[in-house]
């Protein structure tokens, strides 16, 4: 849902994208996530060594994971990382502590037969706020947590990642656009970094900026403007 981008600018009276990378916008698939994480008590770190630090199951929760960020006392539990179906499941539940209670219920199914049959009740978050539910589909901003273009989007994506050539030519919309989303390679850091880098050298070799020693290495350089060169 394209709501972010007017169609023409308000100065020029130009389009601001190419009818291309609207499409791009508009129609990449966003993948749908939700996560539930708890701030608990560091109750793993005085178990035996086959205590459990990760679950993974083939139920309504996928994957549970307790992570350490180095306090003394208190850590965390993504209790849930869902996506796509499985998210869109448990997108009707809005409440975090109901949530939870489902989860709990599920880890306790889970893990009856284990050595720790009572690991759900060490989910007890530290207070009633330490319990935080996002749902990714609901952000105005995204519409989902990442892209993961479906077969046949190559020419979607494409359209984005290669928007930076525009100002090789006559274009003079100056906004380009450039994130995680507008490349190959998903929702991870070397997909937000490879466009981003070059929308940033498109700007230096259009102003006159770009070093010399640098041009070879500069994406017009080195990329062709197909879906499959990147």
């Amino acid at each position: 849902m394209n709501f972010a981008l007017a169609d023409v600018s308000d100065t020029t009276n130009e389009p601001i994208m190419s009818s291309a990378v609207n499409r791009g916008i508009t129609d990449l698939h966003m993948t749908a996530s939700s996560k539930l994480f708890i701030r608990t008590k560091k109750f793993w770190s005085d178990q035996p060594a086959d205590f459990p630090r990760v679950i993974l199951s083939d139920t309504d929760l996928p994957q549970a994971y307790t992570l350490d960020y180095g306090h003394p006392d208190y850590g965390m539990v993504l209790l849930t990382y869902a996506w796509e179906d499985l998210s869109q499941t448990i997108l009707a539940i809005q409440d975090p502590h109901k949530l939870l209670s489902i989860l709990k219920e599920q880890i306790a199914r889970i893990m009856r037969d284990s050595s720790y049959p009572n690991y759900a009740d060490f989910l007890d978050p530290v207070t009633d706020d330490d319990v935080y539910l996002v749902h990714w589909p609901l952000d105005q901003y995204s519409y989902g947590a990442f892209s993961l273009g479906l077969p046949g989007q190559d020419k979607l994506i494409s359209s984005m990642f290669y928007d930076y050539q525009k100002l090789n030519d006559t274009s003079s919309s100056r906004v380009l656009i450039n994130s995680d989303c507008t490349s190959f390679l998903g929702g991870w850091v070397d997909g937000g970094l490879q466009p981003a880098h070059n929308s940033m050298a498109a700007i230096f070799e259009r102003f006159g900026s770009l070093n010399p020693v640098a041009a070879n290495f500069a994406p017009s350089a080195l990329l062709g403007a197909s879906p499959y060169q990147y």
